[in-house]
């Protein structure tokens, strides 16, 4: 090893030693949050759920655009098309709205189950082989995917 390789193998070991004697809040960089704490606190979620999101807040991904409301009353209101989606939705009155998925605000809205705190995808309407094109639909024959997910 030459005293260049020597080095570079000293400085990760020293950066390595450092990084398992912190604690984990000094190692984890936090993005900018798009949640503000008094939204999260007056949330029906398990404490650990709310206390991740202020803290952390949404995560910044490509497609998602957050969009959370304010206040401690769910917001969201829909009724279950199907067995799969009233089960995902558990009874629940509404959801939490955290934001959107995708171009347009009114599809693919981004809830969180009161009391729960599981996250739901919704779509306006669960997507069938009748809504793909014509030369796909051949290739689909049944296709069902429900207007709610996790």
């Amino acid at each position: 090893m030459t005293s260049e390789h020597t080095e570079k193998w000293d400085e990760v070991q020293d950066e390595l030693q450092q990084v398992l004697s912190c604690p984990i809040g000094h190692l984890v960089a936090a993005v900018p949050r798009t949640l503000s704490a008094d939204a999260g606190q007056q949330w029906a979620m398990p404490q650990s759920d709310r206390s991740a999101l202020c803290e952390w807040g949404l995560p910044p991904l490509a497609l998602f655009t957050a969009t959370p409301q304010t206040g401690s009353v769910p917001l969201m209101a829909r009724d279950p098309a199907d067995e799969q989606e009233r089960r995902l939705i558990n009874g629940a009155p509404g959801l939490y709205r955290l934001g959107y998925w995708g171009p347009q605000e009114d599809r693919g809205v981004v809830g969180v189950v009161p009391g729960e705190g599981r996250v739901l995808y919704l779509l306006p309407a669960p997507v069938t082989v009748d809504d793909l094109p014509h030369v796909l639909k051949p290739y689909h024959a049944g296709l069902y995917k429900a207007a709610v997910s996790r």
